[in-house]
């Protein structure tokens, strides 16, 4: 993989980021694909379409390139499960279902119409579990998929949101926005790079 300059200027090489050799870090690749879910109907699913798919990737690249992570697209899959109308309604087992529908060598993105959590104390754009090896954005915003994609590729990289709601700025802010685009180098960029270089996350699609 490609070796990226790295310009911060007060982050030393530590031990934990086995990768960083002096101001280069080494770019980590990660297949990831894309599900497209339609209801029990086969009709009320997710609206994206492969074009669709490339404009989010693509911006899933830019946000994460801040940490040398790279992902590379393996193709999509239309899926219909049986239990499953055109949202996901609960944190576990539909959630569960899908994951299990997924790509082993992969990291599973499923797109459907609409994430719907009874505890969520707002409406959500997606949904992931921490350390998970998937997520689920739904179409509420499409201008803002690949912003939301990023983000919950954040929570499968054992990120939480960041603190304050309301904070803007971050990807990891808990309210999505397009300026939400920068990650903190200190406190989220060395904690995914130590949490996937340790094999926490994607043991076959995760290389240097």
């Amino acid at each position: 993989c490609i070796r990226v300059t790295y310009t911060h200027p007060d982050h030393p090489a530590t031990p934990a980021v086995a990768e960083v050799r002096g101001n280069v870090l080494d770019r980590i690749c990660i297949c990831v694909r894309a599900h497209l879910v339609s209801g029990a109907d086969g009709k009320s699913g997710t609206t994206v379409t492969e074009a669709d798919l490339k404009k989010i990737f693509d911006r899933v690249n830019e946000l994460w390139s801040q940490a040398c992570v790279h992902f590379e697209f393996s193709g999509k899959t239309d899926i219909q499960p049986d239990r499953l109308d055109s949202d996901i309604r609960t944190e576990s087992a539909l959630f569960g279902m899908l994951l299990l529908k997924g790509d082993p060598n992969c990291l599973d993105i499923f797109f459907v119409r609409r994430v719907d959590i009874p505890s969520a104390d707002s409406d959500l754009l997606g949904f992931a579990f921490r350390g998970a090896e998937g997520a689920a954005v739904d179409d509420e915003n499409p201008d803002l998929r690949g912003e939301t994609t990023a983000h919950e590729i954040g929570h499968n990289f054992n990120l939480e949101d960041r603190g304050a709601t309301g904070e803007t700025g971050f990807l990891m802010s808990h309210t999505i926005s397009g300026f939400n685009d920068k990650l903190d180098f200190l406190g989220e960029i060395d904690k995914v790079r130590d949490f996937l270089r340790r094999g926490n996350k994607g043991r076959q699609q995760v290389y240097v």
